[in-house]
This record gives C-alpha cells, structure tokens and sequence, in this order.
C-alpha cells in the first residue's frame, strides 16, 4: 500500500530521492550483500522489512507540506504512546509491568516490551515534545493552547523516566534538550562551527564516559563499568566475526551455529552486540559502516545548515541525529523496525530534500516542470514557452497570463 502512495506522488518522491543519495546507496549495498550471507532467505526477509521502513517514511514527506505531515505523524504517536504507558503501567500492571525472574523487582515497559525500549520511545516522544514547546513559546497567538498537550507528554515522560531508569536514553535526553536550548540561541546559530562544536563535545563526552575509562559518569547513572555486561559481550562478538570488510551479510549475524555457541557462554541469550557500530561491522563490515556513516554525516551537515538559516524543525533534525550518533555506543538501533533508526530516517531524508528545495528556490538547482503545468504550456504562445522554460528564480519576471 505504502507502495501504491508513493506511485501516485511520482515527481515528489523523486525529488526525495534524489536529495538521498547516500542512502539509496546503503540499501543497494545491504541487498548485494545478501548473496554473500550464510542464510540469504532470512536476510532478503529482513532487507525487505527494511525497505519497507523508508517506504513509510516517504509517505510522511512525499505529503504537500512536508513539516505539517511530520507534526501531525509526531503528535498523534506521542498523545496515543505516552499516555498509553502511564495508564498500562499505573493500573495495568500485568501488561505494562515485567518482573525480573531472579530478583522479583518490577521493571516498566509500558506499551512496549522492555524497559529499554520504553525508555528509546519516551526519549523521541519527549524530544519532539520539547520542540513543539519551543516553537510554541515563540509564538504570540495562542501561545498556550498550543503548549499545553505538549507539556503534559514531557511531564508523563519524566515520570515514566523516573520510573523506568534508562540510563542511556536519560542521559541521551538531557544532551538532546541541551542541544535544542542551544540551536535557539542566536549565539550559536550566528557561527555554524559553534553547533559543531557543542555536538563533538557531547559525542566526546559520551565516549569518554563509555570507552576511556570515566567509569565514575557511568556509576553516577547507576551503572557499573562493564555498562551492564556490554563490555564483555563486546570481546565475545569480536572472536566470532567472519569477513571484516564486508561482513557477514545483512542482519545474519546473529543466526545460525555461531549463535548458538553465543548462546552457551550467556544465559539471558544476547541477539545484539548493544553497540550499533559493532553491530554494522559485524553484518555488513566496514565497508557497509562506512556508507552509512557518510549517509549520517551528510544529513548532519545539511541539519546543521538549516538551522543557521532558521528552517522550521531544523533543529529537531538536528537533535536526532546527534541523539542517534550517541545512542549508538550502548545500543545497537540501526536495525529495521527500531525506533530510533526510524526516526534518524525520518530527521536525515527530511533535512537533505528541505536543503535540495531551498537551493531550488535561491537559483542555484533547477527545478523541474511539474507534469500538470507542461500539458497546460504546450498550447502557449511562444513568448510564454520561452519564459517557463527559464529556471523557476526568473519566474516573477515573465510575463504570463
């Protein structure tokens, strides 16, 4: 279905996908890399559930207005999610409650079905939230009527927080809400470097907290230095990995006698490295990281230019791809059907096509003829063929009827 949208929308998709083309490349490489997996039935299986992903993510900006279609879409998942979760949770408790099967302690999921998880879904929910906060604030007419939902699912969502205890998606929350408060300032959108800036220094800070040794930031959230077993896990995964240039196919890693023998050495039965750059390494090897890792960075910098030039929702792109880059060091979420791969879909190919748009209208693209104006131009006088046919910035100095 989402298939047949796309079709009818023929001229807008292709404009989308032509803004992004780094990720066209990562899929074409993800579906070669298929022939080469031990187990090419189940990674076709899961290539196309990838495939499926950007498809619906399409279908959100192939609509007219690319930003109302991403509020509405946002705020429907938010106002139905985060509610949702507090009611399960609250007065649910034999669906929105798990119990850990050594110790009895409750854990919370919510709509969902771990803690983790709930907490990756608050995580976004929120940071969409606080945006739609910020905007609202700068805004004189009905500045609170448009506040107040928004306000409520990010007071839901600290108690969910509390709660839950996700410590990488509190403290990926807090690095989001700092870049957000400062992409607003006039400060750091004056310089482009600034921005730059704050998110290398958030990215460092976060690597140094996992990987040189600050345990004491890890203990602060209430987590050892082996970040909950991952560290090990990590030299496990390392033995076992097949080709380090290409992998070993897409998503077939975790199938097969090597996880069974995974399997024998962890009793709660890991099926992910919880590191998405290892995890990318040990599917499609670096050569697939490092297509995804330019398909991320351009969609970075695109974000970043945006927001120096005002764009709306600019800066909540903006956060999740820094959000995404972070979150990856803990959790391994360039997956199919992960939220935060969805979302990071969702931010880059939204930044990429609005920067394309934005060249169109300042001259320096040409934009195509929409099919419905070149059947109107064809029984046009020739004056008028002569002026339709100049690039859409000279269009105000033609004289048409």
């Amino acid at each position: 279905l989402g298939l047949v949208v796309l079709a009818m929308r023929g001229q807008r998709v292709k404009q989308l996908v032509k803004a992004n083309q780094p990720l066209v490349w990562f899929f074409l490489f993800c579906a070669a890399s298929v022939m080469w997996s031990a187990f090419p039935g189940v990674a076709f299986k899961r290539w196309s559930k990838a495939v499926g992903d950007v498809v619906m993510i399409l279908v959100v900006l192939s609509e007219t207005d690319r930003i109302a279609a991403i509020k509405q879409t946002l705020s429907r998942v938010a106002f139905v999610m985060v509610p949702l979760s507090v009611l399960l949770i609250k007065y649910y408790p034999d669906i929105g409650r798990y119990y850990n099967p050594w110790t009895w302690l409750p854990t919370y999921g919510g709509v969902t079905t771990s803690k983790n998880t709930l907490g990756l879904v608050i995580l976004l929910l929120m940071l969409y939230s606080e945006w739609r906060v910020f905007s609202a604030f700068q805004e004189t007419p009905r500045r609170w009527k448009r506040m107040l939902p928004h306000l409520a699912v990010c007071t839901m969502g600290v108690w969910i927080f509390v709660i839950a205890d996700s410590a990488t998606s509190k403290s990926c929350f807090a690095l989001g809400s700092g870049l957000m408060i400062a992409a607003n300032m006039r400060w750091f959108r004056r310089k482009p470097w600034r921005l730059h800036a704050f998110v290398i220094a958030a990215v460092l800070l976060a690597y140094s907290a996992l990987f040189l040794g600050a345990s004491s930031l890890v203990e602060e959230l209430g987590r050892d230095s082996t970040l909950t077993g991952r560290t090990e896990l990590w030299d496990v995964v390392l033995r076992y990995s097949a080709n380090p240039l290409i992998g070993t196919g897409f998503e077939s890693f975790w199938l097969g006698p090597r996880l069974a023998k995974i399997w024998e050495l962890y009793w709660w039965h890991p099926n992910q490295a919880h590191n998405g750059y290892l995890e990318m390494c040990l599917n499609l090897g670096w050569l697939g990281l490092a297509v995804l890792a330019a398909f991320i960075l351009t969609g970075y910098r695109k974000a970043v230019a945006l927001v120096v030039k005002r764009q709306e929702a600019a800066v909540l792109m903006l956060a999740y791809c820094m959000v995404a880059i972070i979150y990856n060091m803990s959790e391994a979420a360039f997956k199919e059907n992960n939220p935060m791969w969805l979302f990071l879909l969702l931010s880059i190919v939204a930044a990429r096509a609005t920067q394309q748009r934005r060249a169109v209208e300042a001259g320096s693209i040409d934009a195509p003829v929409p099919a419905e104006e070149v059947s109107s131009l064809e029984a046009a006088p020739q004056p008028v063929l002569a002026a339709a046919s100049r690039p859409r910035r000279f269009a105000e100095d033609a004289a048409l009827p």
